[in-house]
């Protein structure tokens, strides 16, 4: 038999072609599977929680149950166990058994672009995804009751309408501090705290709503949003209310918040005995301010850089203290325009970048003085009086007092439980008002 060496070699190259076809095949499925680089255990109770990564960067946590806590890198507790593997993750997903999300879980990832979280959720953990500035976008579902401070701080890439479910109860501290590009943030009817510096630095936040259901605003919720131009508050809600946009503590006659995009002219209602810390802090646009007669009170750096102002009235027979820095960055050239009789106690008010550091006043306001509404919470007799002034209060604790008198110098301060009672026989004949309990009512020693 004749064997045609041609044909032989034909047949081996088929063959070897065929096996070679085979194995690149079969090496490109291989590639197009992802498999599992690192997997262990991340439950609250040990192994009720699982966790893998595949080459595809996808964390999964899967089980039942509660996560585990763990701190950020720079703390010496527990450690997240991907963390050798951070750098990886592009996705993270949690099923839908899974109960909490654990503290600092993704702390400062920023290879992870979009995360995905399960239906039985209840508490999304302190700093959770803090600095993963890489998400684009976050679903909260229905379940979630708490969202712990510092979630998604510093998640810089979140846009769009930022969405709290109506299952919330609590939005933490910083909870979402520093997402520059959200543009409209949705809060739902069952938030009952917003707290500090909430959504601090949300630069493109333009508008936001407060529900009727929230009793607790923590200071500087809304400080640094400078395209806001308006707070809304439901009206039926009885802790806070706004008026011309500006957010209020209707309960402690305290404003909270002016939105830093607000622009013109600022007229502080009446009522207000407080002005918070940092209530206007950075609002450049405002043009001129109105302080009501009954402000006794405004916090530090509460005016800071509001450079764009170009005049101040104060109606206070009594200039209100003022704390560090309340006026930096304010010109203290511009006209400052207070009570007639009030102003040399203006001019020599204590405290850092405080009324004494203004320049021009001028055009004093002739007041008169003024007759305070009468509450059944304090009582003085006699008024008018020569010797013995009587305060009686239907407050139970121990409440502070201050006297002045009508050029607004403090002669006398002191605490009151119930009752008290002032010797003023020594006092001058004339007007002089109490603070007390917010308010400010007048005395009239003969």
């Amino acid at each position: 038999m004749t064997t045609n060496k041609n044909s032989i070699g034909t047949e081996m190259k088929k063959v070897l072609f065929l096996i070679s076809f085979l194995f690149i095949g079969f090496s490109t499925i291989n590639k197009g599977v992802a498999q599992v680089i690192a997997s262990g255990n991340c439950g609250a109770n040990g192994n009720n929680l699982t966790w893998t990564l595949t080459s595809d960067g996808v964390l999964n946590i899967e089980g039942s149950g509660p996560m585990a806590n763990y701190d950020p890198p720079y703390f010496t507790g527990p450690q997240i166990p991907w963390g050798s593997h951070i750098d990886k993750i592009k996705t993270l997903s949690i099923g839908n058994s899974v109960t909490t999300i654990g503290s600092y879980i993704l702390w400062g990832c920023w290879s992870v672009t979009s995360i995905s979280i399960g239906n039985s959720v209840t508490i999304i953990g302190k700093g959770a995804f803090q600095k993963c500035k890489n998400i684009k976008s976050i679903t909260i579902p229905n379940s979630v009751i708490t969202i712990d401070e510092e979630s998604f701080d510093s998640c810089t890439s979140l846009t769009g309408t930022l969405t709290i479910p109506n299952s919330v109860t609590k939005i933490g501290k910083s909870a979402f501090c520093y997402c520059v590009d959200l543009t409209s943030v949705l809060i739902g009817n069952s938030v009952r705290t917003i707290g500090s510096q909430t959504f601090y630095g949300c630069e493109k936040i333009k508008t936001i709503t407060i529900p009727s259901s929230v009793t607790t605003i923590g200071s500087k919720s809304f400080q640094g949003c400078y395209e806001l131009t308006e707070i809304i508050v439901n009206g039926n809600n009885p802790n806070y209310c706004s008026n011309n946009g500006i957010l209020y503590n209707k309960i402690q006659d305290t404003l909270i918040q002016c939105p830093a995009g607000k622009i013109g002219e600022i007229n502080i209602l009446n009522s207000v005995s407080t002005i918070e810390e940092y209530a206007f802090f950075g609002c450049s646009k405002i043009t001129s301010l109105i302080i009501g007669n009954s402000v006794n009170r405004i916090g530090q750096v509460a005016f800071s850089y509001c450079s764009g102002l170009k005049s101040i009235k104060s109606y206070a027979i009594v200039p209100p203290t003022t704390s560090f820095n309340t006026f930096v960055g304010v010109p203290k050239t511009i006209p400052i325009s207070v009570p007639c009789n009030s102003e040399n106690a203006y001019k020599n008010a204590s405290g850092n970048q405080g009324w004494k550091d203004f320049t021009n006043y001028t055009n004093c306001i002739n007041v008169g003085l003024p007759d305070f509404i009468q509450t059944n919470n304090i009582t003085l007799y006699p008024n008018p009086a020569s010797t013995e002034l009587h305060m009686q209060l239907s407050n139970p604790e121990p409440t502070d007092y201050i006297i002045y008198n009508n050029f607004g110098q403090m002669i006398q301060q002191g605490k009151v439980q119930e009752k008290a009672t002032v010797n003023i026989e020594s006092w001058a004949n004339g007007v002089y008002f109490i603070r007390i309990l917010g308010a400010m009512k007048k005395i009239i020693k003969y």
